[in-house]
């Protein structure tokens, strides 16, 4: 099974969001990278990060490889609408309406949810935003 590896990004100055189309790489370190903005009616801006500005006024989100309820792509940063499904002494129980924000787990090497009582990711995801926009809103 292999699973798409893609990028967006996040300018901190402009406070727009963007699909990273290519990122330059050297001894483990992003040197570039190139990023698409989207612009309204159709138009786009098309912006090239050098090293000097990768990490101060970019931050990168990896898609995770999941997709919500109604199939728009899930990345870290992102907030999310969840349940949670327990097998209890009274049979199945579901607590939903929980909401948490996608982490990359270096310790669990895996995007979890970042509610620390939870760790279910299933197919009743529902994408409410990221991170960085409901800052800029």
């Amino acid at each position: 099974m292999t699973r798409e590896i893609k990028f967006r990004a996040w300018d901190n100055d402009k406070k727009k969001m963007g699909l990273v189309r290519a990122m330059d790489w050297a001894e483990s370190q992003i040197i570039s990278a190139h990023v698409e903005f989207d612009i309204g009616m159709g138009g786009t801006l098309k912006k090239v990060y050098p090293e000097k500005q990768v990490g101060d006024d970019i931050e990168f989100m990896q898609f995770t490889g999941l997709t919500d309820k109604s199939g728009k792509e899930i990345c870290e940063g992102d907030i999310v609408n969840f349940s949670i499904v327990s097998n209890g002494m009274n049979g199945e129980q579901i607590d939903s309406g929980k909401i948490g924000i996608i982490i990359n787990s270096e310790y669990e090497l895996a995007f979890v949810i970042g509610d620390k009582d939870s760790d279910y990711f299933g197919s009743d995801l529902i994408l409410l935003g990221d991170a960085y926009r409901a800052d800029s809103e």
